[in-house]
Formats: structure tokens, C-alpha cells, sequence
């Protein structure tokens, strides 16, 4: 049966049963897809991929000067604390700030290099955000990281009047790698394999023009002139039987 048949209005449909049938017997085919282009893009993940480390802190934005009379702390002022992260985020990846941290390492990365390692992000739209280095080395991760928290923020204060800002949480050494991740580059390789084994077998059955059986013929409204029988033994008909 073919995968495009012929309807009696005399335009072509997909028999998705045919379809089924034909990706059920090459389902061998399929698994094996998988499998190799899976294994592939592990591996290419495990031996082509240098691993990176994430080390972070945890930053608190403070919105002094609109308190300093008062001794409570207002939803304005919790407003533009939160905005105030925007403003300290553009500020951290600022060469006034990434040049400091440079020459505290002793000029071994570029304000360029610093700029790529760096994201700044609020937690949960609050005012407390932080800052996270993803870098090659775990130990160098964390140290850029611990830099920042103790250069900024007077930094910060003196660009941005009237606030302050607070280290909640320093960086530790991670000791687990951010990416890349095994299983994300397997999954992907398993759904690459398995998309290109389906389309390869489709199109294959597909592009088949061969008359296999009368009922080819018949779904293309092709008139059959003749059927040659199948022979059940033909061993029986072999010269070698008569005499």
C-alpha cells in the first residue's frame, strides 16, 4: 500500500496507515538513528566541550535617601529599589568597574573577556539581585565574583546617590559544572536521529515509484491487463525433475 494514494476527485492524499505500517518495519532503522546521532552529540559534548563553572553573589540595592527622614521603609521605596537593580546591573558590566576587577588579576582577562563572563539578574523582581561568573576555572570564577562584591559597591554609591547596596551571600568555589549539559546534548542528538530517520524513511517510500502489487495499480485507476501467479514450490518445476 502507498503512502500517497489517489482519491477518486483525482487529487493525492497521505494514507497515514501506510505511513504507520511502512515507519513500524523500519523501526530498526529508527532506534539505530538514535542511538548513533545520540551517542555522537555526547561525545561531542564530553571530549570537544570545555566545561564551565558558575560561582555567584547575592546583592541587596538599598533606596537610602528617599528614608533618610523616616523610619520606616515605604512601597516607593521598595519601587525604586527594584529599579535601582537595572541601574547597578549596566553598572557592574561598565568598563569603570571591569577595569578595577582586571588589574586585580593582574591584567589576565580583558574588561571584553570580564563582560562575556558576567550576568547580572533580580531575584523574583525584588531588590536583592545577583551577580553570577561562569568561567572555565572554578577557583577564578569564584575569585571574579568575591572581587566584585568588595569593589563595587562603593563604586556604586558614588555613580548612584542617595543608595547603598549589601552583600548577602559571598561566592563559594562550585564544585559542579554549569554546562555544558550531557543530558541536553543527548536528548537533542536522540530527537535530531530520530526526525532524520523518520523523514528518510518517509520520503524514501515516498519517492518509490515500483508497482509491488495489483493494489499499487489499483489506487492509481491503472487498468490491469494481467496477474502472474505466484509459485508456491518451483523447485518442482526445475528441469532436473523430468525425464
Amino acid at each position: 500500500m502507498k503512502i500517497i494514494r489517489r482519491t477518486p476527485d483525482g487529487s493525492s492524499e497521505i494514507n497515514l496507515i501506510a505511513l504507520f505500517r511502512v515507519l513500524w518495519s523500519k523501526a530498526w532503522l529508527i532506534i539505530l538513528a538514535c542511538v548513533v546521532v545520540g551517542g555522537m552529540f555526547l561525545a561531542y559534548s564530553y571530549f570537544l566541550i570545555t566545561p564551565k563553572y558558575t560561582a555567584s553573589i547575592t546583592m541587596y540595592v538599598n533606596n537610602s535617601s528617599s528614608n533618610s527622614d523616616s523610619d520606616g521603609v515605604s512601597y516607593s521605596d521598595l519601587n525604586a529599589s527594584e529599579r535601582l537593580v537595572d541601574t547597578y546591573a549596566a553598572i557592574i558590566s561598565s568598563e569603570a568597574v571591569l577595569n578595577v576587577i582586571s588589574e586585580q588579576l593582574g591584567g589576565e582577562l580583558s574588561v571584553t573577556d570580564l563582560k562575556s563572563m558576567i550576568s547580572v539578574a533580580a531575584v523574583n523582581e525584588t531588590e536583592v539581585f545577583t551577580v553570577s561568573i561562569e568561567d572555565t576555572d572554578p577557583e577564578r570564577a569564584a575569585q571574579i565574583a568575591n572581587l566584585i562584591a568588595t569593589e563595587t559597591p562603593d563604586i556604586m554609591t558614588d555613580i548612584v546617590e542617595g543608595s547603598s547596596t549589601k552583600i548577602l551571600a559571598t561566592a563559594q568555589v562550585p564544585t559542579g559544572r554549569s554546562s555544558p549539559s550531557y543530558s541536553r546534548y543527548l536528548a537533542m542528538g536522540i530527537i535530531i536521529g530520530f526526525l532524520a530517520s523518520v523523514i528518510y524513511v518517509a520520503l524514501r517510500e515516498i519517492l518509490d515509484r515500483r508497482v509491488r502489487c495489483e493494489t499499487d495499480l489499483e489506487e492509481w485507476n491503472i487498468p490491469i491487463l494481467g496477474i502472474v501467479p505466484e509459485m508456491e514450490d518451483a523447485s518442482k518445476y526445475s528441469s532436473n525433475n523430468y525425464y
